[in-house]
């Protein structure tokens, strides 16, 4: 028996349809094309193309706010001094067999009087500024302050806390040979630890700074949720080993940091990505108001270019420019943040420019 070979026919695409999707392309690089695709093409079809465009913006900006990490941020810039302090408070809480827990909802349970056992600084148990104080072996400077407190901890009270003056005198020789003394008074800046019961507050300075301004945070004790401080020491001991109990108790103080800063972190991203969606999704419905100003003269042969048809010239004009943007704005965003948020607004600004002056202007056929 002979096999009868059956002819399968292709299903070929409307022409029409065809037509549309080149043009659709094409509308990426010919603003011509866009015209024609704004004027005779289902008015849906930019709209989305349009709010693609605009989401395509916002990705660079939200990976980028989602990929600071705080405890990098807050402890690798500050010398050496803080992660120094750090380590100590943990052996000292250690030593005196310290430790004060935070329960499944997040708030530090801890008691005064056992807390101001441990300071050793600032004044007295009947004084304001009374404190724990971590020093250098080496040159007894200080290197941390901590306090436990009730109150509402601000970013001014921790900048009092953490003033350190420092008397410098200098012997000047005078010309009859006999010398005086010059007293120098300089204000150096120590960083500064506050345990509240519902979050901490910390502002970190570079070892000897006299600036005022500090790596300033304050955060939830999502990290330490059902756990006690003591969890933050680590193995070993600060003087068997200084170098790996230092880098262990930085490390524990980045994941607190880093985890405090989860929640508002994402909230943060989120309010970015609303606000700049405002703005992009603003530009492309103004710029489009701009193109139907443009069309408005006398003698303008595309006047008879409706205020929605221009519309809908922006919206297939957005897509282009929000591309370059997703590309560009990870290189930018790298280095210069500013500038990446701002590339999409320069780049579609620079496309309608140029159909306002070329595609719609006889003199520019």
């Amino acid at each position: 028996m002979s096999k009868k070979q059956k002819k399968v026919k292709r299903a070929r695409m409307n022409p029409e349809t065809k037509e549309k999707l080149q043009t659709g392309f094409l509308t990426l690089i010919n603003n011509d094309a866009a015209i024609k695709a704004a004027r005779e093409y289902h008015w849906w079809m930019p709209i989305i193309l349009a709010v693609c465009g605009v989401i395509l913006t916002l990705v660079p900006s939200f990976v980028t706010n989602m990929q600071v990490n705080m405890g990098e941020a807050v402890l690798s810039a500050n010398g050496t001094s803080v992660a120094n302090g750090l380590a100590k408070f943990q052996a000292d809480l250690k030593e005196k067999n310290i430790d004060f827990g935070v329960n499944a909802d997040g708030l530090l349970s801890y008691d005064e009087a056992t807390a101001k056992t441990l300071y050793n600084a600032g004044g007295t148990e009947t004084t304001a500024n009374y404190y724990y104080e971590a020093k250098s072996d080496v040159t007894g400077e200080p290197q941390l302050r901590v306090v436990f407190t009730e109150d509402m901890v601000s970013q001014t009270y921790l900048n009092a806390l953490s003033q350190r003056e420092v008397s410098t005198t200098t012997e000047v020789a005078g010309s009859d040979g006999t010398t005086s003394e010059t007293i120098t008074k300089t204000t150096y800046r120590v960083s500064v630890l506050a345990f509240k019961p519902s979050g901490f507050s910390f502002a970190a300075y570079p070892d000897r700074s006299t600036s005022t301004s500090n790596a300033f945070v304050s955060y939830t004790y999502d990290g330490l949720k059902g756990q006690k401080l003591s969890s933050l020491t680590p193995e070993g001991s600060l003087t068997s080993d200084p170098q790996a109990f230092v880098s262990s108790t930085r490390s524990n103080y980045r994941n607190l940091l880093t985890k405090g800063y989860e929640s508002e972190k994402i909230s943060l991203a989120w309010k970015n990505v609303g606000i700049l969606a405002g703005i992009n999704g603003g530009i492309v419905i103004l710029l489009g108001f701009v193109l139907f100003l443009v069309t408005r003269g006398k003698n303008n042969p595309y006047r008879v270019i409706t205020l929605w048809e221009c519309q809908k010239i922006a919206y297939w004009e957005a897509m282009a420019p929000a591309i370059l943007a997703l590309g560009l704005g990870f290189l930018f965003n790298a280095s210069m943040s500013s500038i990446g948020m701002f590339l999409f607004l320069f780049l579609y600004g620079m496309r309608i420019m140029w159909t306002s002056m070329k595609a719609f202007s006889p003199q520019g056929k």
